[in-house]
């Protein structure tokens, strides 16, 4: 089984990318959203993407009030 993984969106370190479990010939058996940042905690998965949006949109605004990432948004080091 092959993963085809699309990013969807990428902001402030944040990154929210759409995974496909694949079978034979590209048919799609399972899909899923998975959101990760540079802050602590291990990446999210989800099933609604709706859900997925709203937690990015989250997750970007509490990674705007880190120091950390803000440095590194202000150097040029991510999005």
């Amino acid at each position: 089984m092959t993963t085809r993984k699309t990013l969807i969106r990428s902001q402030a370190g944040v990154r929210l990318m759409h995974v496909e479990k694949l079978a034979e010939r590209q048919r799609v058996v399972q899909q899923s959203w998975r959101l990760s940042t540079l802050r602590h905690g291990q990446p999210r998965q989800f099933a609604d993407e709706t859900e997925a949006e709203i937690a990015f949109d989250i997750e970007v605004v509490t990674a705007l009030m880190d120091p950390v990432v803000l440095d590194m948004q202000r150097r040029g080091l991510i999005d």
